[in-house]
């Protein structure tokens, strides 16, 4: 009798054991489920890469600073007065994301690879990294007007379809032919007179 009673209580703790299990599996699924049935490649949000994106262009820039290292503030409006100290890059901008440039590129093309992924939040993402390299290009071309612009060049052609391109334009000033009406035998009388 005790023998059965373990046996009873044994196939008890089992029962609640696998309806324990199978109740945990329930609220992970439920957990899941919550979350959008994508995942973009990087950002779990639009407003996450955008935010980011902006601090990367904060951080190009810093501070305009008196003789004595003070920050400098703009008499009209009180802000403080900041500079470009380094010109935004697409990789400078890779990295400060910590990704790569294919991935972004991928956000641009709206290439992810879950095809779940909502219309509207693929175009926010393209277009977070369209406008960013929208600015980034308009840094690049702004190099061109400071010193030595030979880095600017290379990137404009290699980042941004520019070409250098020589234009050659021909006329016809219109020859005219002194000898076109004569006969052949004009011809030749007149080039034995030069011979001779």
């Amino acid at each position: 009798m005790v023998a059965d009673k373990q046996k009873t209580n044994k196939k008890k703790t089992q029962t609640k054991k696998v309806a324990s299990s199978v109740g945990a599996t329930k609220k992970r699924k439920s957990k899941v489920n919550k979350k959008p049935p994508y995942r973009p490649l990087k950002f779990q949000s639009v407003k996450e890469m955008q935010d980011k994106v902006e601090a990367y262009f904060t951080s190009c820039n810093d501070y305009v600073r008196d003789a004595k290292g003070n920050r400098m503030k703009d008499t009209v409006s009180g802000e403080y007065l900041t500079y470009q100290a380094k010109v935004p890059t697409i990789t400078g901008l890779a990295v400060f994301l910590d990704t790569s440039r294919e991935t972004l590129l991928d956000y641009e093309n709206e290439l992810h690879k879950n095809k779940d992924m909502p219309p509207e939040i693929r175009h926010g993402f393209s277009d977070t990294i369209k406008k960013a390299k929208l600015r980034i290009y308009d840094a690049t071309e702004q190099q061109l007007y400071r010193g030595k612009p030979t880095g600017a060049i290379f990137s404009l052609k290699n980042n941004y379809g520019w070409e250098d391109k020589t234009k050659v334009e021909t006329k016809d000033v219109g020859h005219h032919n002194p000898f076109e009406n004569l006969s052949e035998d004009e011809l030749r009388r007149l080039a034995g007179e030069m011979s001779s």
